[in-house]
C-alpha cells in the first residue's frame, strides 16, 4: 500500500451479510449484484450505458403519458451497495437532464423540492456500483451494474426499469464530499428501500413505504448537503437541524452526518459530540454503524494530522459509554482493500483489529472481556476495486460486531 494515509470504517453490525447490504435474493441475484449468467451482457462505455439507459427510460415514460408536458424529478443517484453519492452517479444526474432536454422536449425535469414531490408526475432514481460481470460476489469487480427505474408518485409504484452494464474505464467511484467526510457508514431502512427499489424491481410493483414515506426527509438532507458543500455552515446545521424534526429524522444516519460536519466546521465542539454520540444510538439500535478514523500507511498508528485525528478519543469515549450499557461481547474484525499481498492484508487488518480493541479498553478498562478480534483482509470487500485510494476507503474498515455473550462464549 502506497498511499499516506489510510481511511478504515468500523461498522457495528451483527452480521455483515444481513446488516451491510441487502438480504439475498437468490433469485434475483447476488445483493448489490445482478443475478448470475452464463452469458452475462457485454459492457459498454460508461457514457454509452448512460445514454442507452436513460433514453429507454426516458421513451416508456413518454409512452406511458400523452401529456403536452410529463414533470420528473429525480432523488439523486447512489452507488447500489455502500449507498454512497459519488462522483460518477453527480456526473449522471447532469446526463439524465441533458438528454431529458435534449431527446425528450415533453419531458420536464424539476429540481428536487418538497414543493415539486406534489407536483411532479414521476420520480427517477438509480444505482450505480461496481460488479463481477459474471455475478460471482468473489470474483474481480470487472464491470459497473447501472439500473435506472421510473415511479408514479401518485400511485407508488414502478412503472418503467432499465439495467445496463458500463466498462469500468473512465469511472470515478470517489464518494462526494459529505460522504467522504461523514464520521458515519451505515444503510439505513430508507437507503435499502431506495436500493431495492431499482435493483430488485420491476413495472407494476409497489415501492417499499419506507422509501416513499422518507421522501421529505431526503429532500430536507439534500438541501442541507447543498449548503454544507457550500460552505455554508450556518445554513447547513439549520436545514439538517430541521430535518432532524421530521418523521424518520431522529434515526437518520444522513441528517445526524451532516449536523456533526456543519457543527464541526464552526468549532462548536460540544455540539457536534451530541450528533456523534446520536449517530452512534441510531447504530447500535440498527446493529450497523460506522466510525471512520484514518491510519498511516503500513502502521496501527492514526494519522499525525491532528486536525483529522483530535476528535478521535472523544469518539471512542462515546462509543465506550453506548456500548457498556448495552452487555454485549464484541467481534472485531479488520479489512482491507484489494491490494497489496493477500498475506499482508490479512495481517494489517487483524493489527488495526487489535489496535482498535486496545483503545477501548484502555478508555474502558470493564470491557476488556466483551472484545475479541481477527482480520479478514480482502476477503469481505464493499467496493472492491484494485486501487488504494479514496474510491475504496471503505474496503479499509475494522467492523465491530455486537453478539450475546453467551453466543460467543459457546
Amino acid at each position: 500500500m502506497r498511499r499516506s494515509l489510510l481511511l478504515f470504517l468500523l461498522v457495528f453490525s451483527v452480521s455483515w451479510a444481513e446488516a451491510q447490504v441487502l438480504p439475498p435474493e437468490p433469485s434475483r441475484g447476488l445483493p448489490g449484484f445482478p443475478a448470475a449468467s452464463a452469458t452475462p451482457p457485454v459492457p459498454v462505455p460508461v457514457e454509452s450505458a448512460v445514454r442507452r439507459s436513460a433514453e429507454e427510460l426516458f421513451a416508456e415514460i413518454v409512452k406511458l403519458d400523452p401529456s403536452s408536458e410529463i414533470t420528473v424529478i429525480i432523488d439523486p443517484l447512489i452507488d447500489g451497495i455502500t449507498g454512497f453519492e459519488t462522483a460518477a452517479t453527480r456526473t449522471m444526474n447532469r446526463q439524465l437532464v441533458e438528454i431529458a432536454a435534449g431527446s425528450f422536449p415533453r419531458i420536464k425535469v424539476l429540481p428536487l423540492t418538497v414543493e415539486n414531490l406534489d407536483r411532479a408526475k414521476f420520480l427517477i432514481i438509480g444505482t450505480f456500483n461496481p460488479i463481477n460481470n459474471a455475478g460471482q460476489a468473489a470474483g474481480p469487480r470487472d464491470a459497473y451494474w447501472l439500473c435506472f427505474v421510473a415511479i408514479d408518485l401518485a400511485k407508488k409504484v414502478v412503472v418503467a426499469r432499465t439495467v445496463n452494464r458500463a466498462l469500468p474505464a473512465g469511472v470515478d467511484s470517489t464518494p462526494a464530499p459529505m460522504f467522504a467526510r461523514s464520521p458515519i457508514w451505515s444503510l439505513d431502512q430508507a437507503t435499502l428501500a431506495y436500493i431495492r427499489a431499482c435493483q430488485r424491481s420491476k413495472p407494476g410493483d409497489p415501492v417499499d413505504t419506507a422509501y416513499i414515506s422518507s421522501l421529505r426527509l431526503r429532500v430536507a438532507n439534500q438541501e442541507g448537503q447543498a449548503a454544507l458543500e457550500g460552505g455554508r455552515y450556518d445554513e447547513a446545521q439549520a436545514r439538517f437541524a430541521a430535518a432532524a424534526t421530521l418523521p424518520g429524522g431522529q434515526d437518520s444516519v444522513a441528517t445526524y452526518s451532516g449536523l456533526y460536519l456543519a457543527m464541526a466546521d464552526r468549532g462548536l465542539a460540544g455540539e457536534a459530540l451530541l450528533a456523534i454520540t446520536r449517530l452512534i444510538d441510531i447504530g447500535l439500535s440498527q446493529d450497523r454503524l460506522g466510525i471512520l478514523f484514518l491510519f498511516e500507511t503500513g502502521s496501527t498508528a492514526f494519522v499525525a494530522d491532528a486536525a483529522l485525528s483530535a476528535r478521535y478519543p472523544e469518539w471512542i469515549s462515546a462509543l465506550g459509554q453506548r456500548v457498556a450499557t448495552t452487555g454485549r461481547c464484541l467481534d472485531v474484525v479488520g479489512h482491507a482493500s484489494r491490494t497489496g499481498s493477500e498475506l499482508a492484508n490479512v495481517k494489517l487488518s487483524k493489527a488495526r483489529a487489535d489496535e482498535i480493541v486496545s483503545q477501548i479498553r484502555r478508555t474502558f478498562p470493564g470491557l476488556a472481556g466483551q472484545l475479541s478480534s481477527s482480520g479478514k483482509g480482502s476477503s469481505e470487500v464493499l467496493v472492491g476495486l484494485p486501487v488504494d485510494d479514496a474510491q475504496t476507503a471503505i474496503d479499509k474498515r475494522v467492523e465491530i460486531r455486537p453478539i450475546v455473550c453467551a453466543t460467543r462464549r459457546g
